[in-house]
């Protein structure tokens, strides 16, 4: 090839390279760069197994803490009083549910360790407590428990509340006995004549209709003693709250948003409360629901008026003043 023929094609040489070698780069810098992982942000939020708990059970299940940047690490208690302690010591950011005798002796000795987000209550329409008696007893009236043995789940709030309730038609002086017995153990003690009566919970009820072995003598027992009556709610950490306000807002939302979905579409509660709570479908659908309301809903004074029944019925023994619990997710 002669020089004037090598110079040429050089030229061409070089301007194809040069141009694949723009091409290249700006292809490069145009084409879209895979998304980096989002960092989470770990958090614990407590929970005990109750059909109540519904609104805990979407959020985790549903996958809503996540949506909001929250690596959710559920923990599971068995006693209130541990929960609640918990949550005082700042060790998990949310707890579903405590209960207000629990949360008020606890404020009473550090004031200022939670504030409320939603709270219960039982009311006629949606309660989960009821007084029962083996299905094959002999007793048909409430009176017919005097000198009884009445069981009840350990504590001091049921063995208050049952006296309550039924002062006018119960004499608990004469010789009637209140049996400490756990929730596991109940139906089989009321089945084998270690108890007459018992003050049932939820699912416990439901449980014992369906298997014909208990009659139910009085629904929504604790309406006797106020209607409706409250019963505790869904808490945050203060101590949390303090060194992760952000976070707290996030885990406030979720919960607040659980609580609307859950409202909204009912039957979507069922299959969370029967994974978290080890309880069949069929039995959760017939399960009776506590009411819940966010505090924002809430009437002025409610959070004082609690207080008042709860140190007149003896449940604290400080009475705590100027109450303010309420939380609400900006």
């Amino acid at each position: 090839m002669t020089m004037k023929k090598i110079i040429p094609f050089l030229l061409l040489t070089l301007v194809i390279v040069v141009g694949a070698v723009f091409f290249f780069n700006k292809s490069k810098k145009t084409q879209p760069i895979s998304e980096q992982p989002v960092q989470l942000t770990k958090v614990k939020v407590g929970y005990m197994p109750f059909a109540a708990n519904w609104a805990m059970f979407l959020a985790l299940d549903h996958n809503m803490f996540e949506n909001e940047g929250l690596e959710v690490e559920p923990v599971m208690f068995t006693s209130g009083t541990d929960a609640a302690n918990a949550l005082a010591q700042g060790d998990i950011a949310a707890h579903a549910i405590n209960t207000f005798a629990d949360l008020f002796n606890i404020e009473a000795r550090t004031p200022g360790t939670f504030k409320m987000l939603i709270v219960q209550q039982l009311s006629d329409e949606m309660n989960n407590e009821a007084l029962v008696v083996n299905k094959n007893s002999d007793i048909t009236s409430i009176e017919q428990l005097t000198g009884k043995k009445i069981g009840i789940t350990p504590g001091v709030f049921s063995e208050v509340m049952v006296k309550k309730a039924y002062e006018k038609e119960i004499n608990f002086d004469q010789r009637t006995q209140l049996i400490k017995l756990p929730p596991q153990s109940q139906l089989s003690a009321l089945e084998t004549g270690q108890i007459d009566g018992l003050i049932a919970y939820e699912p416990l009820i439901t449980t014992g209709l369906a298997n014909d072995a208990i009659r139910v003598l009085d629904y929504h027992s604790y309406g006797r003693v106020k209607e409706p009556f409250p019963v505790g709610g869904y808490t945050l950490s203060t101590k949390f709250m303090e060194e992760n306000p952000e976070v707290s807002q996030k885990v406030a939302k979720v919960l607040l948003r659980a609580l609307e979905y859950g409202e909204q579409n009912p039957s979507e509660t069922v299959p969370v409360i029967a994974k978290y709570t080890n309880l069949s479908e069929d039995i959760v659908a017939k399960v009776k629901q506590n009411e819940s309301m966010a505090v924002t809903d809430l009437q002025q004074g409610y959070f004082d008026n609690v207080i008042k029944l709860y140190y007149d019925l003896g449940l604290v023994d400080t009475k705590i003043e100027n109450a303010n619990f309420g939380y609400e997710a900006q």
